[in-house]
């Protein structure tokens, strides 16, 4: 019997009261790795429940391509800063065969060439990535970043980027039989020769305060290919898609709140092709490559929408539709956790909306900060800019502070 028990047991008879935590058994220890044969080893045997990186780890073909089995338990990752690089031509960076969940913290994966599918990252079950870097990856087949298959696969994002994987049969940056969610988190540089370059869900994609940035397919979904999108403080910019359309992103059902798509290209639907198109306060502008801004068979604006042609369905009173140049800046990094696209001075998306309209039920309630985490609207009690990006009065008093991010 395990030693608190046993004590446990004893104080229960004698007729003293522990408090609930000495009745429990003491967590597992985590595992440290610091080199290929030790975290291999780690990696493959079934009861281990936490890895802690304590050098960067790099693989070498050494018994091949480590695999986590089937019968193995949720595992993390702690790579404390650490990198994984896979070094044999044809492998792959991790795999697990099991549905367990695999969650990966402060780590960057890279250097895998998966014949197959998963590039730098492939399981069946829940993935989770926290501040943390998949970079510079290639599948053979789909998902040259992240593979996160049936049955169980899905991926969540926070303050992670996933940048310059390939595929040669679409899915560039991340490929899922379920949801994507991404919070704080970029997608960017990615390639697809298919569909779908930087994100591919067979369930819905969440974009909250993240941009989907430089991805390309051969066929659509530039940005993104998904049953469903809601995004909310994020910029989709600079993606292109091939004749498939849907250069910023492709999907039957779109949700948009404060959201910038702009430049991106598409001979069709040069910034978005939906079925259903629900917004506010978001600004779709600049095509690209011959399409119009969007292509959209059933149109819903909710209000203080910005477009430069007439292609989305923007025709609220509030809406403003064929007007003109948005006056955005490049992506760059304007503080926050992602680069956005910043109103110029003059831009018509400054202040275009009312104060009282700032949080318009239902998709601009509880807004109150932007892209970069700083208050909406800025002076407090002004008006809201339009799309990601809320450009910020300074105030003498507190100064604005930059959130860090990991950029591996």
């Amino acid at each position: 019997m395990h030693r608190k028990f046993i004590i446990a047991a004893l104080a229960v008879s004698a007729g003293v009261t522990l408090p609930l935590i000495a009745l429990l058994p003491s967590p597992a220890a985590a595992t440290p790795a610091g080199d290929e044969t030790s975290f291999d080893n780690a990696w493959m045997t079934d009861s281990t429940t936490t890895i802690d990186l304590t050098a960067d780890i790099t693989l070498s073909c050494v018994g091949g391509t480590p695999i986590r089995s089937v019968t193995a338990g949720p595992l993390t990752v702690d790579g404390h800063g650490h990198t994984i690089t896979q070094t044999c031509t044809g492998d792959g960076v991790l795999q697990a065969d099991g549905t367990a969940s695999i969650t990966l913290m402060n780590v960057s994966i890279t250097g895998g060439t998966n014949g197959g599918s998963g590039g730098g990252i492939k399981e069946h079950g829940p993935l989770v990535l926290t501040n943390s870097v998949v970079h510079d990856n290639t599948a053979g087949s789909t998902g040259g970043g992240i593979s996160a298959l049936a049955p169980l696969g899905s991926v969540t994002l926070t303050n992670s980027t996933v940048r310059n994987n390939s595929s040669a049969a679409g899915d560039g940056g991340i490929e899922t039989a379920g949801t994507a969610t991404l919070t704080d988190s970029t997608v960017d540089h990615n390639t697809a020769t298919g569909g779908s370059g930087g994100i591919s869900a067979v369930g819905g994609v969440t974009l909250v305060r993240s941009t989907i940035s430089n991805n390309s397919a051969t066929a659509g979904g530039g940005g993104i290919g998904a049953a469903s999108i809601m995004s909310t403080n994020s910029t989709i910019s600079n993606n292109t898609a091939g004749l498939a359309g849907g250069g910023g992103f492709t999907t039957t059902s779109a949700t948009l709140a404060y959201t910038t798509i702009v430049q991106n290209a598409s001979p069709l639907g040069a910034n978005l092709l939906t079925r259903t198109l629900s917004s506010f306060a978001t600004v779709v502008a600049l095509p690209l490559g011959g399409g119009a801004n969007c292509v959209a068979s059933s149109p819903a604006s909710s209000g203080f929408n910005f477009s430069d042609d007439s292609s989305c369905g923007f025709t609220l009173a509030s809406d403003r539709q064929n007007a003109g140049n948005p006056n955005v800046g490049a992506l760059a990094g304007n503080g926050g956790p992602t680069q956005t696209r910043l109103p110029q001075t003059g831009s018509p998306l400054i202040d275009a909306i009312s104060n009282t309209s700032c949080q318009t039920a239902p998709l601009g309630s509880g807004i109150v900060t932007d892209q970069r985490i700083l208050p909406r609207p800025s002076p407090p009690g002004g008006a809201c800019d339009i799309g990601s990006v809320e450009v910020q009065v300074a105030s003498p008093t507190a100064p604005i502070v930059v959130a860090p991010r990991f950029t591996g």
